[in-house]
């Protein structure tokens, strides 16, 4: 019976640690804006050195109820710094039961473009709307592993052509398209961090994504990433090995 009680308790307290009020969390209140700048490294073996590669903003245009949930609806607009493009989308951010529950793509450019050196080839991947689950905080492993994304890869150059005796040397075009997925295969607490960024100086937890990107007969692995996440905020700093974005400025 005491040991019944115990796991009663834990149950509990851990609902209560993990869950959080959907009316203060600011994703949550119309008119809402939040901005994010995202870096990567740059490219040509730069020693580390990060340039900036998107901007995004989300702005909360509006808030229902129902019985069971609480759903906000976000225009997200991304702005790629180098390629001069921009992209803008419909989000739902939906609370359910305490849970926050993000698109697996929200916090991500909706097209990356990546060259490759030294051939003159770019690499573009876009989210393709073909999704399942999403990504749950603040803290569901449970409810967020298994969830996937589908990846259109779309890979563009121009290769050279040596020519011959006949053929005067020259670049051809090329473009190759598939799909890949990518699933969420972790998503691990490891703890609590104070995280201090352009918007301010947050308390955070820190959790470990875990992804596995399946490119079918090219590749497939696992790539993680560590997010901050804030109850009131929601993600403050999102980072992985080659890039990191961070929130640069909030109004409500």
């Amino acid at each position: 019976m005491k040991t019944f009680t115990l796991i009663i308790i834990f149950l509990l307290s851990s609902h209560l640690i993990f869950s959080q009020d959907c009316k203060s969390f600011v994703w949550f209140k119309q008119g809402s804006h939040l901005e994010y700048r995202s870096f990567a490294i740059k490219e040509q073996k730069s020693q580390g050195q990060f340039e900036e590669v998107a901007r995004f903003t989300f702005t909360v245009e509006g808030v229902s109820d129902s019985m069971v949930n609480r759903t906000a609806y976000v225009t997200k607009r991304v702005e790629m710094i180098n390629k001069k493009r921009v992209f803008e989308k419909q989000l739902k951010v939906i609370c359910l039961d305490g849970r926050i529950g993000f698109e697996m793509s929200h916090f991500l450019c909706d097209t990356i473009i990546r060259a490759y050196y030294p051939l003159d080839t770019d690499q573009m991947f876009s989210f393709v709307s073909s999704a399942r689950g999403g990504m749950i905080f603040p803290f569901s492993a449970a409810k967020s592993v298994g969830s996937t994304q589908d990846l259109l890869v779309s890979i563009r150059g121009k290769y050279y052509d040596p020519g011959t005796k006949y053929k005067s040397p020259s670049w051809s075009a090329s473009e190759d398209k598939y799909t890949a997925k990518s699933t969420v295969v972790k998503l691990e607490l490891l703890g609590e961090e104070t995280v201090t960024c352009p918007a301010g100086t947050f308390n955070c937890f820190k959790l470990l994504l875990t992804r596995e990107f399946d490119f079918g007969t090219r590749i497939r692995r696992q790539l993680g990433a560590h997010l901050y996440y804030n109850k009131e905020i929601g993600i403050v700093k999102w980072e992985d090995a080659v890039s990191y974005t961070e929130l640069t400025a909030i109004s409500n």
